[in-house]
């Protein structure tokens, strides 16, 4: 267990205070107030993957988004972990229920920014694409999937597991063949976002920034936002399309709804969280959409 404590003297912070942020899942988090009375933000992410994925999200967007600013980089060799050191953002957590139509239109607007960034390749975190960065969206889709199916064998149920396989058969291959890569959150969603005074002030948690298809970013938006507020999906999309094009994406959305439910069962199962909130969440979500498909005879 890394102790943030430990990471602070290494990095010689006049430290007063450190504080566990409550709201953290995969990561470790913690707020750092310093002698000078400024704060700051210390992230143990889950593994060095998702360091690295953070700081090249944050790298890449620091000149066009309100991200953090990455102060530090702590790396730890014998466990193979690492922290980051960055700046506090201002403003508090997103209310849906305060949104109105400037403030979803600025997310929209802040999303398609974000996916204008290219990205070199596919990266789904395959094992089976590790050193084949080449791949194409669809053999990348593939070969991520198959790997879930591989870890949600035995412990999603059976005929779960066979419908699923069948949807994404049936499926993944009449998905358009993007032009090239994109940057995408991966987690994009009101818990990620800071407003104060009426101004979006903060992107935040990119552990999960890849290379990948726009797309993969509006199931979150769907779940978290559109669904609570129907009516805030036009104004979303009104910022989105006036920053780049959002042809055919609303069409794609139900396979990816399909697969993100399925993958955030196999993200239980490997992290031993089989009977965790998330994991009958998604395995309920996941049923809806299966019992919704109508199967080839």
């Amino acid at each position: 267990m890394i102790n943030a404590t430990k990471i602070c003297e290494d990095l010689k912070l006049p430290v007063t205070d450190i504080e566990k942020m409550l709201n953290s899942y995969s990561s470790s988090v913690f707020k750092i107030r310093l002698q000078n009375k400024t704060d700051c933000i210390l992230k143990i992410p889950f593994s060095m993957e998702k360091l690295n994925r953070e700081v090249t999200a944050l790298q890449l967007l620091k000149e066009y988004l309100p991200v953090p600013e990455v102060m530090e980089i702590w790396k730890e060799s014998e466990q193979n972990r690492g922290a980051i050191l960055m700046t506090c953002l201002s403003g508090n957590t997103l209310s849906i229920e305060n949104l109105d139509y400037r403030i979803c239109a600025q997310l929209g607007e802040m999303l398609a920014m974000l996916h204008e960034i290219p990205m070199p390749s596919y990266d789904l975190g395959s094992k089976q694409q590790d050193g084949n960065l080449s791949l194409s969206w669809h053999s990348a889709l593939r070969s991520h999937f198959e790997e879930w199916l591989g870890i949600g064998k035995g412990s999603v149920p059976d005929e779960i597991q066979e419908k699923s396989r069948l949807m994404f058969e049936h499926n993944y291959l009449k998905l358009p063949e993007p032009v090239s890569p994109t940057l995408i959150h991966y987690d994009y969603h009101p818990g990620n976002l800071l407003m104060q005074d009426s101004q979006i002030t903060g992107i935040l948690d990119f552990e999960g920034a890849r290379g990948a298809v726009p797309a993969l970013d509006f199931t979150k938006v769907q779940t978290e936002l559109w669904e609570v507020r129907p009516e805030t999906k036009g104004w979303f999309m009104d910022g989105y399309q006036s920053v780049r094009s959002s042809k055919g994406l609303i069409e794609q959305l139900p396979f990816y709804n399909f697969y993100n439910a399925y993958g955030s069962l196999a993200w239980s199962i490997k992290r031993k969280e089989l009977g965790s909130d998330f994991y009958l969440e998604n395995l309920k979500r996941l049923q809806v959409i299966l019992n919704h498909y109508s199967f080839p005879m």
